[in-house]
């Protein structure tokens, strides 16, 4: 098992998709190097530095983070209070549609 250690890099972000890629990653206890290697194809470990703290990204590197952490590139892009599971994210959905529905309606 390799020695985790602290960060030298501030982590002041907090706006997806970078404080979204650091909490998934931190999660699944992975390293900025690891999670690199684990892409397919690998990406540079600087690479995923340069994505958490949102100095720069391709959609080639968001899609092959994402694949990694199991999650879709538009999960990356949610506020964290949006991270929930897949069935709440539909019922606001839902909620949202039926609500503009009435507002709809009560204006006639």
């Amino acid at each position: 098992m390799a020695m985790k250690r602290p960060s030298v890099y501030p982590y002041t972000i907090t706006e997806p998709p970078g404080v979204n890629v650091h909490r998934l990653r931190e999660t699944k206890g992975l390293s900025m190097r690891e999670l690199a290697q684990k892409c397919r194809p690998p990406l540079d470990h600087t690479t995923i530095r340069r994505i958490e703290q949102n100095k720069g990204f391709t959609k080639d590197s968001l899609e092959r983070v994402a694949r990694t952490l199991g999650v879709r590139v538009i999960d990356l892009f949610c506020p964290k209070s949006w991270q929930a599971s897949e069935q709440l994210r539909r019922m606001r959905g839902k909620v949202r549609f039926s609500i503009s529905l009435k507002d709809l309606r009560e204006d006639r």
